[in-house]
C-alpha cells in the first residue's frame, strides 16, 4: 500500500514539476529554461531505453516503470504548460 501511494505521489509531483516552470517560461517569453527542460526530458528518456535495451529478463521493468510513470507524464504537463502560458502571454499583449 505505501509504496503504490509513492509511486503515485511521486508522478504527481513530477508532473507539477515540470507544468509550472514550462507555464512560467513560456508566459514570460523565455526559450532557454524550454530548451534546458526538453534537454533534460530527452537524455532521461534516451536513457531508459538504452537501460532497457540492454537489459535481459525483469530488468527492463524499472526503466520501462519509469518511463510510463515519470517521462510520459512530465512531457505532456510540460507541453500543455507552454502552451497554456504562450496562450496567455498573446491574450495579453
Amino acid at each position: 500500500m505505501l509504496i503504490e501511494i509513492l509511486l503515485v505521489a511521486t508522478a504527481i509531483i513530477a508532473t507539477i514539476l515540470s507544468f509550472i516552470p514550462a507555464h512560467l517560461a513560456a508566459r514570460g517569453g523565455q526559450v532557454i529554461p524550454l530548451l534546458i527542460g526538453a534537454g533534460g526530458w530527452a537524455i532521461f528518456t534516451a536513457s531508459m531505453f538504452i537501460w532497457i535495451s540492454n537489459a535481459s529478463g525483469y530488468d527492463g521493468l524499472l526503466p520501462l516503470f519509469a518511463l510510463i510513470g515519470l517521462s510520459a507524464p512530465c512531457a505532456i504537463s510540460a507541453a500543455l504548460g507552454g502552451l497554456i502560458g504562450w496562450i496567455k502571454r498573446q491574450s495579453a499583449a
